[in-house]
């Protein structure tokens, strides 16, 4: 099969192919009631908490987004570390 792939016809026809596969898997996709569901309590709780993975480490850390939006806004407007210093001359 390998040989086959290597002709530009072959290869033209599979590559047709897998798109009209692709192609009707898209447009014939209906997703059940329970995963329509699932995904509007996923959409509801991405506005409640929000989902990272820290710098170091094998964990994933979930925060109430209230509380991370407060503590990215006290980090952004903390001028000691985001001012320009005094002696760069840009």
């Amino acid at each position: 099969m390998a040989k086959n792939i290597k002709d530009n016809k072959m290869a033209g026809k599979m590559a047709s192919d897998l798109s009209h596969l692709a192609h009707e898997y898209v447009t014939s996709y209906k997703p059940l009631n329970a995963d329509l569901r699932k995904h509007k309590i996923l959409r509801n709780l991405k506005k409640r908490v929000v989902i990272l993975k820290p710098d170091k480490g094998n964990v994933v850390v979930v925060i109430n987004r209230i509380n991370y939006d407060a503590a990215m806004l006290r980090i952004i407007n903390d001028r000691c570390k985001f001012c320009p210093l005094k002696d760069d001359p840009t």
